[in-house]
C-alpha cells in the first residue's frame, strides 16, 4: 500500500508541472535593465499631456480659442482627476469583496487600462485634432479637449498606481520612474523639434505627431509588462523590514514570495493574489498560503502587528485604518515629516501644473512664438536630467524648504511676465532674433523645472525610505498629493486667466 501511495504521488507530481519561474540573481546588468524598463514604463505616465502642450503652436493656429487654449486644456487635465477618485472606489470595493486579493488585482488592471486609454486618445487625434463643434452660437475645439480629457485620465490616475507599483521596488527604482516620468516630456518635445513645430510650415503634420505617440504608449505598457513579469525584475523588489529600506540593499529578496519562486506571468503580489501558492513565505507559517494572508499587514510582510504603524521618526501624528479582514487589520500612520512631504508635493504641483502650464504661454507672447517653443522644450529636457541625477544629492526633508522657496521665486517670476500691468524685459523688435529677454525667460523656467523635480523626486525617496513596510501606501498617497495640488493650481488659474483683466490677451 505504501509503495501504491508513493506511485500515485509521482505520477501526480509528473502531471502537474509546476508553474514557476527561477529568479536571477541580481547584478549590474540585471539592476541596470530594470532601471532602463522604469524609465520607459514611466515615459507613460505624463506624455500624452506634455504632448498636447508642447504641439501648442501649431494646435493654436487652427483652435478657435487661440492662445487661451493653454488655460483651457490645463483644467481640463484636472477635471481628469475623476481617474484616481474612480480607482480609489474601485479598490475600496475590491478590497469590500475580496480582502486578500482585491488591492493588487485592481491596482495591475487599472495600469493596463490607463495605459491603453492613452494610446487610443492619441490614436484617435490622429483623425480629429483640428476638428471645431458649435457650442451656444461659438465654436469650440471640443473633440481635441475630449480626447485631451481621456489621455489625463489615464494620465492622472497613473500618478497613484505607477508610484504605488514603484514602491514595492528598491529606492533607485522609484529615481528611474521619477526620471522615465520627466522623460515624458523629452520625448514628446524631441518629436516636436522634429517636427518643427515652432514653424507654420512644420516637416509633418499632428496627425502624424499623435500617431508616433500613440506607438510610445504602447511601449510603455510593454515595459510595465516586462517589469511584472521578468524573473530579473521581480529579483529587484524590496522585502520590507523593520529597518529603514536603503537605496543600497542590494541584498533582500523579493517580498511577498518564496526566495526561490515567483509565479509565471505575474509579479510577487498579484501572483500570491491569484496563484495562492503554498510556501513557508516571509512571515507566514510553513505550508500556509501567502494568498491567506492581506498583502498589506503585519503578518503578510512578517512584523509583529505591535509594531504596524510606527515610523522611524517616532512622533506619529496622523493614523488611518489600513484595509484588514477577519484575521488581522493595520493601521498606516503618517509622522509630521511625512505630513511635511506631502504638503510639499502639493505646492510644488500648484506651480507646475498651474503657474507654469497656464501662464508660460501668455509669458512668452512678448517674445515672440519661439520663444515658447524652447522654453517649454528646454524644460522638458532637464527634468528627467534632474530627477536622475539628483538622486545622488540626499537632501533631507527640511533641506527640502530653501529649495520649494527658489522654486516659488521662479514660477513668481513666471506668473509676472503674464500680467498686462508688467512691462518685459529686455524685449527687442519683431524679427530681430532671440533677445535677451526670450533667453532670460527659458534660463529662468529651466532652472524652476530642474528643481522641481529633483524636489518632487527626492519627496518620493525621503517617503519610502521612511516607511518601515509600506512604501506602495505612502508613494500612492503623494500620489493623490501630486493630483491634489495639480488641480488646485489649474483652476486657480483657468478662472483668474479667462475671467478677469489681469492676464495678457489670448489672439
Amino acid at each position: 500500500a505504501t509503495q501504491l501511495v508513493a506511485n500515485a504521488e509521482s505520477t501526480m507530481a509528473l502531471q502537474s508541472p509546476p508553474m514557476t519561474l527561477q529568479l536571477q540573481p541580481r547584478t549590474r546588468r540585471t539592476a541596470a535593465t530594470t532601471y532602463a524598463l522604469f524609465v520607459v514604463f514611466g515615459v507613460g505616465s505624463w506624455v500624452t499631456v506634455n504632448a498636447m502642450f508642447t504641439e501648442l503652436p501649431l494646435l493654436v493656429a487652427t483652435a478657435p480659442e487661440g492662445w487661451r487654449l493653454a488655460s483651457v486644456l490645463a483644467l481640463t487635465v484636472q477635471f481628469a482627476n475623476v481617474g484616481p477618485l474612480a480607482f480609489y472606489v474601485a479598490r475600496r470595493w475590491a478590497l469590500h469583496r475580496y480582502p486578500e486579493t482585491g488591492d493588487a488585482i485592481v491596482a495591475a488592471v487599472t495600469t493596463y487600462v490607463v495605459m491603453a486609454l492613452g494610446a487610443l486618445a492619441m490614436g484617435a487625434l490622429v483623425f480629429c485634432w483640428d476638428a471645431t463643434w458649435m457650442f451656444g452660437g461659438t465654436e469650440h475645439s471640443a473633440p481635441l479637449i475630449a480626447l485631451t480629457f481621456l489621455a489625463a485620465f489615464a494620465d492622472c490616475t497613473s500618478s497613484l498606481v505607477f508610484w504605488r507599483f514603484a514602491g514595492g521596488f528598491r529606492p533607485l527604482f522609484v529615481s528611474a520612474l521619477a526620471a522615465g516620468e520627466g522623460t515624458s516630456g523629452v520625448v514628446s518635445s524631441a518629436l516636436a523639434w522634429l517636427q518643427n513645430a515652432s514653424n507654420e510650415q512644420p516637416r509633418f503634420s499632428p496627425s502624424v505627431y499623435f500617431a508616433l505617440l500613440a506607438g510610445v504608449m504602447l511601449c510603455s505598457l510593454a515595459a510595465f509588462h516586462a517589469l511584472r513579469c521578468a524573473p530579473f525584475a521581480l529579483a529587484e523588489r524590496m522585502a520590507p523590514s523593520s529597518d529603514q529600506p536603503s537605496a543600497d540593499a542590494d541584498d533582500r529578496p523579493l517580498a511577498g514570495a518564496p526566495p526561490a519562486m515567483v509565479g509565471a506571468g505575474c509579479d510577487g503580489d498579484l501572483y500570491a493574489a491569484l496563484c495562492g501558492k503554498a510556501s513557508a513565505g516571509v512571515g507566514g507559517a510553513p505550508g500556509e498560503s501567502a494568498a491567506a494572508r492581506p498583502l498589506h499587514s503585519a503578518s503578510a510582510l512578517g512584523i509583529e502587528a505591535d509594531m504596524v504603524g510606527q515610523v522611524s521618526t517616532g512622533d506619529v501624528v496622523r493614523c488611518e485604518s489600513g484595509a484588514g479582514n477577519s484575521r488581522t487589520s493595520s493601521v498606516r500612520c503618517l509622522s509630521r515629516e511625512a505630513i511635511w512631504l506631502l504638503m510639499l508635493q502639493a505646492w510644488l504641483n500648484v506651480l507646475q501644473n498651474g503657474v507654469a502650464v497656464s501662464c508660460l504661454s501668455l509669458a512668452a507672447q512678448p517674445y515672440g512664438r519661439g520663444a515658447y517653443q524652447v522654453a517649454q522644450t528646454v524644460s522638458l529636457f532637464v527634468d528627467p536630467l534632474a530627477a536622475a541625477l539628483g538622486f545622488r544629492l540626499r537632501a533631507g526633508a527640511w533641506v527640502l524648504l530653501p529649495v520649494a522657496l527658489a522654486v516659488t521665486a521662479t514660477h513668481g517670476y513666471i506668473l509676472a511676465l503674464s500680467l498686462v500691468s508688467v512691462t518685459p524685459p529686455l524685449t527687442v523688435p519683431e524679427g530681430s532674433g532671440f533677445g535677451a529677454g526670450a533667453q532670460l525667460l527659458v534660463l529662468v523656467v529651466a532652472v524652476g523645472r530642474a528643481l522641481t523635480a529633483y524636489s518632487k523626486m527626492r519627496v518620493n525617496v525621503l517617503l519610502q525610505e521612511g516607511a518601515h513596510e509600506d512604501g506602495e501606501y505612502r508613494l500612492m498617497v503623494s500620489g493623490v498629493a501630486i493630483q491634489t495640488g495639480a488641480f488646485a493650481g489649474s483652476l486657480v488659474m483657468y478662472l483668474l486667466i479667462n475671467h478677469t483683466a489681469l492676464f495678457r490677451g489670448g489672439s
